[in-house]
């Protein structure tokens, strides 16, 4: 029979070596990410709802760069326009002649893709990071520790150094999968890129000064 302290013993070292490889898989992460100073590719995105249908199916091209500055073109089903410049976003909808200006939510959990952008320190203590890998590369699952989260989990997929993949499933059981193509990163990207050029003849919405 075991004694009790041994028991105890090993149920604490085992605690403590799980604990060990969770700070590791959260480093390990954040390494990744912080290698990372610009990311350019084509998308494509995919929404299956808690039924195991697809919602929405788009594709385009995006730029990221660090510091939280991104450019998202969907052009397929239709044209959108996501920028940001790192402290305003612009959301242009073609088929609405619309354009939307407002600062921009420094949150990954709101903008995933500011995870590609410098945010990497984000995750340290806003998520449990567990690490696996399969035959398309390395995987990392980021959990949120706060209750009432956006999303119950997010993957990041990795080939060598080169980001592949954000998968968010929500609170519904709804999953959308962003597979980026072909990415090149830490390649110079103008400025320009991370701004938006209103077209003429289109409505424009700022909602900066009200926030």
């Amino acid at each position: 029979m075991h004694r009790p302290s041994r028991v105890l013993g090993a149920i604490v070292g085992l605690l403590w070596s799980q604990a060990l490889l969770a700070v590791d898989d959260t480093e390990l992460l954040k390494s990744r990410l912080d290698g990372l100073t610009s990311v350019a590719g084509h998308f494509e995105q995919v929404t299956i709802n808690a039924e195991n249908r697809v919602v929405q199916e788009n594709s385009g091209r995006l730029w990221v760069r660090s510091p939280s500055s991104f450019r998202i073109e969907t052009r397929t089903p239709f044209m959108q326009v996501l920028v940001s410049d790192g402290t305003s976003f612009w959301t242009y909808e073609e088929d609405l002649a619309q354009v939307m200006i407002q600062p921009l939510e420094d949150d990954i959990a709101q903008v995933p893709i500011l995870l590609l952008g410098g945010r990497a320190s984000a995750i340290v203590d806003a998520y449990e990071v567990s690490r696996y890998e399969d035959e398309a590369g390395e995987k990392f699952v980021l959990a949120p520790r706060a209750p009432g989260a956006l999303f119950e989990s997010m993957t990041i997929g990795f080939e060598a150094d080169r980001p592949t993949l954000i998968s968010i499933r929500d609170s519904l059981g709804q999953r959308t999968r962003i597979d980026v193509v072909d990415a090149t990163i830490n390649e110079p990207i103008d400025d320009e890129r991370f701004s938006l050029e209103i077209p003429e003849g289109v409505d424009v919405i700022d909602d900066r000064s009200s926030s």
